[in-house]
């Protein structure tokens, strides 16, 4: 009967601690080592959880960057997984600027254009006006169909060898170059400038008076004026050159964005 009940509790209970008895109980060298060993695989499983609960909010913070969690162990993780994602986050947003800066500034420049050149007053945004040339009097440095930008500076600041856009009848503008000055033209009290076409023979047969003066020539270029008389004449091609620009780059934010989280 002892045995068959002895085999009856290792059957329900195969795992048992079983101690030697002393005079006094249970071998109390067993029973520390015993519990030791229970402590070991406790920390062990509290070990392996935490592996697990952190590879767990590793997978939840890519999936969806917003989420926060607040466990002290994996406060490291965060830390670092926030500075190697800052200069990813800084590159996008650069290149974003970038892009809906220039589209703003294309966009800005072909009104602009649009109502100026040798047919009309051109518009003045913050001191600056830009216009399209028409004509090759000017050809070996600025040549004909350039955007030119000019800036509106005090007459006392010209001075020879500038290029300048000044106004004539009809509310035309031209850009030519100083070769004289007149410091007190006919007793006007404004400076004359005395302006000649790089390409012409001679001297404008008009003084340009100061109060005439639009602005200085400040920057030229052949092929934005080109492309901007091509906006122009094609508005519905520039649109949607624009809207494949805008598709573009959020297409490109979010294949980045898929990248960096896979």
């Amino acid at each position: 009967m002892v045995i068959f009940k002895r085999k009856k509790e290792e059957k329900f209970e195969p795992n048992a601690p079983s101690f030697h008895s002393t005079g006094r109980g249970y071998d109390m060298r067993e029973v520390d080592e015993y519990i030791d060993r229970i402590r070991l695989e406790q920390e062990q499983i509290y070990r392996q959880w935490q592996e697990d609960v952190t590879n767990w909010v590793r997978l939840c913070e890519k999936m969806t960057p917003k989420t926060s969690v607040s466990y002290p162990y994996v406060a490291n993780f965060f830390e670092e997984d926030e500075e190697e994602a800052k200069p990813s986050r800084v590159k996008t947003l650069a290149s974003t600027i970038v892009f809906y800066v220039t589209l703003v500034v294309v966009v800005v420049g072909a009104f602009i254009v649009a109502g100026s050149g040798s047919n009309g007053v051109p518009q003045n945004v913050m001191g600056f006006s830009t216009m399209t040339v028409l004509t090759r009097s000017m050809q070996d440095v600025i040549p004909q169909h350039s955007l030119i930008i000019t800036r509106r500076v005090p007459p006392e600041s010209i001075q020879i060898g500038d290029d300048i856009t000044y106004l004539v009848r009809g509310n035309m503008t031209v850009t030519h170059r100083v070769i004289e000055i007149h410091e007190n033209f006919q007793n006007s009290g404004m400076r004359g400038f005395v302006t000649q076409g790089v390409m012409n023979s001679s001297p404008d047969s008009d003084v340009v008076l100061a109060a005439n003066l639009v602005g200085r020539v400040v920057f030229h270029n052949l092929f934005l004026g080109r492309m901007v008389a091509f906006f122009r004449s094609n508005v519905l091609i520039a649109v949607g050159l624009v809207l494949m620009l805008m598709i573009f780059n959020v297409a490109l934010k979010r294949g980045l964005q898929k990248e960096q989280y896979q």
